[in-house]
């Protein structure tokens, strides 16, 4: 065979002729794997890098706002206000906190036609649950005279109404009906229960029922 003649020639080349063929075939052999090994070195070093390929699936995750990101301004807080009397859509309208009465005729539509504007301060600041009641010019005509120290007079020459949530001792005095003590009581009973809601619950004061609460229904307001 080819294979024994190379391996005979081989043997004599390497002087191994006293060798048995066997041991010759095994030096064959090992020179051939020897070449084999180096051939595939040499063809590593000139292989192109692999590139490297990415699924989708391991691409980076879209980058995350960090917790502590900076927010919108907070909303403001709300206050809660009954508008009611000569304006154009009576109602109970939240405006935020800080707001002045004229935010919340205007929120109510604004005034009608015949509503007496200086009959209420509309530059006072509301509060959370109170009502503010627009008479008209009629009405703030026949409404009781002001006493002195009361409220400046408004159109017609009608005394503004006296707000049982913001009047302090001296301006709840100058009500018909009303001396120290009950002024007292009724400023006692806002601070430890909230704003009057309505002039109705001025009943919740002592010393004050129903008959009392008529007298004074023209000449208050929350």
């Amino acid at each position: 065979m080819a294979f024994q003649d190379e391996a005979v020639g081989l043997r004599s080349r390497l002087h191994l002729e006293g060798a048995r063929l066997p041991a010759a075939i095994g030096v064959l052999l090992a020179a051939l794997a020897v070449t084999a090994c180096a051939l595939v070195a040499a063809s590593g070093a000139f292989a192109p890098a692999q590139l490297e390929v990415r699924r989708a699936a391991d691409a980076p995750a879209a980058e995350e706002a960090p917790a502590n990101a900076e927010e919108g301004p907070p909303e403001p807080a709300l206050a809660y206000v009954h508008v009611g009397g000569a304006v154009a859509s009576p109602g109970v309208y939240a405006v935020p906190e800080g707001s002045r009465v004229d935010d919340a005729l205007a929120a109510a539509g604004g005034l009608v036609a015949d509503a007496a504007p200086d009959a209420v301060n509309r530059a006072r600041v509301v509060v959370d649950g109170e009502q503010v009641v627009v008479p008209t010019v009629e009405e703030a005509a026949a409404a009781p005279a002001a006493s002195p120290g009361a409220a400046a007079p408004g159109a017609g020459g009608a005394a503004a109404r006296v707000n049982l949530n913001t009047a302090g001792a001296a301006e709840l005095t100058t009500l018909n009906g009303i001396g120290e003590a009950t002024a007292a009581k009724i400023i006692a009973d806002r601070e430890a229960n909230g704003p009057f809601a309505t002039v109705d619950e001025l009943t919740r004061v002592s010393g004050i029922g129903e008959r009392k609460l008529a007298a004074l229904r023209d000449a208050v307001c929350v």
